[in-house]
């Protein structure tokens, strides 16, 4: 947003909450549930498509052929400066619409879609490939995938940014994703306390050799199931997690710490196996 200029005004260009006045969001603790003293605007739906199409045009006069849309692909609000807008009516259109135009001339990069995003996107990732854990079931399946792998490619989430680098790859194999990795060639400590600590962990130069090793290794298996779907998975009794591509082949993924065995085969501890066919 910008008071004035080219940008979005923080008035009239704001979605609107019931009493017509600018809706605040709040963010929150994941532990105590309780918000933080952050608060955050968005953009008024009517702006949606200029805030696209200037972000189109922006790729363009660098030379990016394609756009990615981070918040637009997964976040559904209300707008209530509309009738249309309300409850948060029309999302699924409005959003579907900027992509269908966006396509004639880019590529579509999307965050975590939604499914008529996913539906739209060329290619998606933050692809949620496990549960938040807040949860009471004992245990998750990675229902996105097995919804659109084979539709869209598909990328999870940055590996090395994640609580544990070698269980996101286990992820990747059980749900056929590409792993993705967020990085910084140069950077120094004060990322440590600046609002971007979130991406300690990301220097190139510190990582590189993790990053192709791990590649090279799973790489083995996405060449196998390239562009197939996933038609069965299962959680055995001992743990083991077991997914079937549509070509047949199938990758039993080993979560625990300990070597398991599936079909006369070893899948040591946290680690995967591939096997051709059935």
């Amino acid at each position: 947003f910008k008071q004035s200029g080219n940008g979005f005004s923080t008035g009239k260009d704001t979605a609107k909450s019931p009493n017509g006045q600018t809706a605040y969001l709040y963010t929150f603790d994941n532990i105590t549930r309780n918000t933080t003293g952050e608060r955050y605007m968005l953009l008024a739906r009517k702006a949606l498509a200029k805030a696209a199409q200037k972000a189109v045009n922006a790729a363009n006069a660098y030379g990016i052929p394609g756009a990615g849309f981070d918040l637009l692909s997964h976040t559904v609000y209300s707008d209530y400066a509309g009738a249309d807008t309300q409850v948060c009516a029309g999302m699924a259109d409005t959003v579907s619409e900027i992509f269908s135009k966006t396509k004639e001339t880019n590529e579509i990069l999307a965050h975590r879609a939604n499914d008529y995003a996913a539906g739209c996107a060329d290619y998606v990732i933050d692809t949620p490939l496990a549960s938040s854990e807040y949860h009471i079931e004992s245990v998750s399946v990675p229902f996105y995938s097995l919804v659109f792998r084979g539709y869209v490619p598909m990328g999870s989430e940055s590996v090395n940014l994640s609580e544990n680098w070698d269980k996101a790859i286990l992820r990747c194999a059980e749900s056929g994703a590409a792993p993705t990795f967020t990085l910084l060639y140069n950077s120094d400590e004060t990322i440590v306390v600046s609002e971007f600590s979130s991406l300690c962990g990301s220097s190139y130069k510190g990582i590189r050799e993790r990053i192709v090793k791990s590649v090279n290794d799973i790489h083995r298996l996405l060449a196998r199931i390239d562009g197939a779907q996933i038609t069965d998975h299962r959680i055995l009794e001992n743990k083991l997690r077991v997914t079937t591509f549509e070509n047949g082949v199938r990758v039993a993924v080993n979560y625990t710490d300990e070597a398991l065995t599936f079909e006369g085969n070893t899948v040591g501890k946290q680690s995967y196996l591939i096997l051709e066919g059935i």
